[in-house]
């Protein structure tokens, strides 16, 4: 499928089958050389001297936001205009007919988070994370950096299967564009949503303080790649004087009390498959890491409120992943009958079954993930995270039966699946 997406057309799809049968490998995987020559920021990117110190989130009134529209930003958003008074400014690419604060009311309003009383401090901002000056005039992008005092990034675009190529205008540019608004007009902090998968499949331990240069050789998907490059921008920044923290979640599961999750997560959209056919994939080893939403954003704030965690890089994911079987576990005692098979022949399955519409299970068809993909066999060492967040920080909630039943309430509430036998007798009792 990435062959495929680096050039969509009969003949350029000939073409690469062509050169893949001769040369035995894809010869436009990017290799770290190239990577390196990506990760070089513009000269004229250099933070002005604080002569206030660094912000924090507790004595910010501005807020600048990418994501807003999508999973993690929902929640981050919701944080924002919650745990403080500031206006939040988001930024937002049109959509068809829809204006940008319907699109940022519609995510919200997806998610459960939608507050009417809360929307006039929502500052809608039209742009592009994939264009230069995120599509603006230059006038409107100065009028912005000197409007805003704090930066959010998660904004990203997430595909495990596009090529590099097709990533880095929002990924890699997108980021430069946030880190130039950083530095104009002042200096604004920034608090960089990374990934976990910039680490490559079946390193071990990932540390938080790993070398990004140990690394700029190990990923050959895009979207790790293109994470890593903007990463090493970030780095890049701070090594020029821009304050930033880095973090670094990894599977991001739904809201760990509403149940509230994402309809295009990977993982997500396995369990929802699984609950539907009623089997769940074997893989060997395999551990579920899975952190909650909630927890997610929260830590994040936390940490941007915090004047000691400035600086940081925080790794999010679940450093001590649960064994899937234990996870199935937990459905099972939900009510969910589920078969144990092969991983191929639960693809195969899934392949015979008739598609629901609109179910998160559409995003492993057509494209089954490889079971790499669903386990690296990595562990995410997370010191940093847990010593800065041990000071009133949020507590990360456990993968357990509670959690389980609230996934399949919601995703049975969303009509993904059908409602287990246990649940169905709990609403009728109740």
């Amino acid at each position: 499928m990435p062959v495929f997406m680096e050039d969509p057309t009969l003949s350029g799809l000939c073409d690469r089958i062509e050169t893949l049968q001769r040369d035995g490998n894809d010869v436009e995987t990017r290799p770290s050389e190239d990577l390196r020559a990506e990760a070089v920021l513009d000269p004229e990117i250099v933070p002005q001297p604080a002569t206030d110190g660094t912000r924090t989130l507790g004595d910010t009134d501005n807020v600048f936001l990418t994501g807003a529209t999508g999973f993690l930003g929902a929640f981050l958003l919701d944080g924002l205009l919650s745990l403080t008074d500031a206006r939040v400014h988001c930024l937002v690419r049109q959509r068809g007919d829809s204006g940008e604060m319907e699109s940022i009311e519609t995510n919200l309003r997806r998610y459960g988070l939608w507050r009417p009383e809360r929307e006039e401090r929502i500052v809608p901002v039209p742009g592009d994370l994939g264009e230069p000056l995120f599509g603006m005039i230059e006038r409107d992008f100065d009028a912005l950096a000197r409007g805003i005092d704090l930066i959010f990034h998660p904004g990203a675009v997430v595909n495990l299967v596009y090529p590099y190529s097709a990533l880095e205008a929002a990924n890699v540019g997108g980021t430069r564009e946030v880190l130039r608004l950083a530095c104009r007009h002042g200096t604004k902090p920034v608090h960089h949503v990374s990934t976990n998968g910039i680490f490559p499949p079946g390193i071990g331990l990932c540390e938080e303080e790993t070398d990004l240069d140990d690394l700029a050789e190990a990923r050959d998907d895009g979207y790790g790649q293109s994470k890593w490059v903007a990463e090493k921008l970030v780095r890049e920044a701070a090594a020029r004087g821009l304050p930033v923290c880095v973090y670094r979640p990894g599977n991001v599961s739904g809201h760990s009390e509403s149940g509230a999750s994402n309809p295009r997560d990977l993982l997500g959209a396995v369990i929802v498959e699984s609950t539907r056919l009623r089997c769940t994939p074997e893989i060997e080893g395999w551990r579920i890491e899975m952190t909650p939403v909630d927890f997610v954003a929260a830590a994040i704030l936390h940490l941007a409120s915090k004047p000691a965690a400035q600086g940081g890089t925080y790794h999010l994911a679940n450093p001590d992943p649960p064994p899937a079987d234990e996870v199935f576990d937990r459905l099972e005692e939900q009510g969910y009958p589920l078969e144990r098979l092969p991983y191929e022949e639960w693809l195969q399955k899934l392949d015979a079954a008739p598609p629901e519409v609109g179910s998160p299970g559409e995003v492993l068809r057509g494209a089954s993930p490889a079971a790499e993909e669903l386990w690296e066999e990595n562990i995410y060492e997370d010191s940093n995270a847990r010593r800065a967040l041990g000071d009133g920080g949020p507590t990360r909630p456990a993968i357990d039966g509670d959690l389980m039943e609230t996934y399949a309430r919601y995703f049975a509430r969303q009509g993904w699946t059908e409602a287990p036998v246990a649940l169905q007798e709990t609403k009728r009792r109740g």
